[in-house]
Order: C-alpha cells, then structure tokens, then sequence
C-alpha cells in the first residue's frame, strides 16, 4: 500500500491564507514608501498648483477629452484649488507617518483622483 500524504481541505487552507497570524513588516513598509513615492511627483506640480489646477490657469483635466464627460468635476478657484493640494500633500504624510491611516487614505484617494484627472 502507498501511503498518502494528510494534505489540508479547501476550506482549510483558505481560512489558513485569509486568517494566518503574521507579521505585518512588509505591508507596513509598503503603506509608507508608497506615499512618500507619489509625494516625490507631485512636489513639483504643489509649487505650480495655482496655474494647473485652478480658474487663474488654464486647467485642462484629463477627463475633458471624453465626449459627454465634459464637466464631471468642478474647476476651482485658484485659494481653493491650492488649499485642496496643500490638504492632499498633508494627508500624503500622515498617511506615510501612520496617523490617521484610513482618514488620510480616503482623502488621499479622493483628492488624488480629483487632481489627476
């Protein structure tokens, strides 16, 4: 007679991969390189913020190019456009600090796709 390995169920392993206790050393370094990586592009659009993104420049978003699309988002004035990208970068370093880490990603997300479009 062969003998046959004892190899865990589906079920098993699926609740092993979902509920394993482990160490969290990569997730949190990746939760704080990212936002330091995404803060590294956007420094240099933060300093011109006020012609890119508001009323005072000449703001072309990305999802204007779709017909039907046009005014999806609002085009801000030039306090509150820099305002928003002051608050975004703020929410970029708590989120790499660790503070706030579900408030800061929510906004970052938000504002982020605000921005980027």
């Amino acid at each position: 007679m062969t003998e046959q390995s004892a190899s865990p169920g589906l079920a098993t392993r699926i609740n092993q991969f979902f509920f394993n206790e482990e160490t969290p050393y990569g997730l949190a370094l990746l939760r704080m390189a990212l936002p330091a990586v995404v803060m590294f592009t956007l420094v240099p659009r933060w300093i011109r913020a006020r012609e890119i993104y508001s009323l005072d420049g000449s703001p072309t978003p990305l999802i204007n190019a779709y017909p039907g699309w046009e005014n999806l988002f609002p085009v801000f004035s030039a306090p509150v456009a820099v305002a928003l990208f002051t608050v975004m970068m703020l929410f970029f370093v708590t989120l790499s600090v660790g503070w706030m880490t579900r408030i800061s990603a929510i906004a970052c997300c938000t504002l982020f796709t605000y921005f980027t479009l």
